[in-house]
């Protein structure tokens, strides 16, 4: 296995934009835990989810007003 390339999104492949310190995109963020279950097992813990796969995932499970009501009523 060759060595991980931790600069590229492990979803898209694309830059992720880590500066890998404090000062990173991401530590303003907050990831959902299942978006994990999007990176392959090799690459948990060793490269950066990008911002754009983010904010697309964040879209996409937005709660919709018919599918995700709570029947408290």
């Amino acid at each position: 296995m060759g060595q991980v390339n931790n600069v590229k999104c492990p979803i898209c492949q694309n830059n992720n934009g880590c500066t890998k310190d404090s000062s990173c995109w991401c530590n303003d963020e907050s990831f959902p835990r299942d978006i994990f279950k999007l990176v392959p097992s090799e690459y948990q813990r060793k490269m950066c989810i990008c911002k754009s796969c983010l904010d697309s995932y964040k879209e996409s499970i937005k709660p919709s007003d018919k599918n995700n009501r709570h029947s408290d009523c």
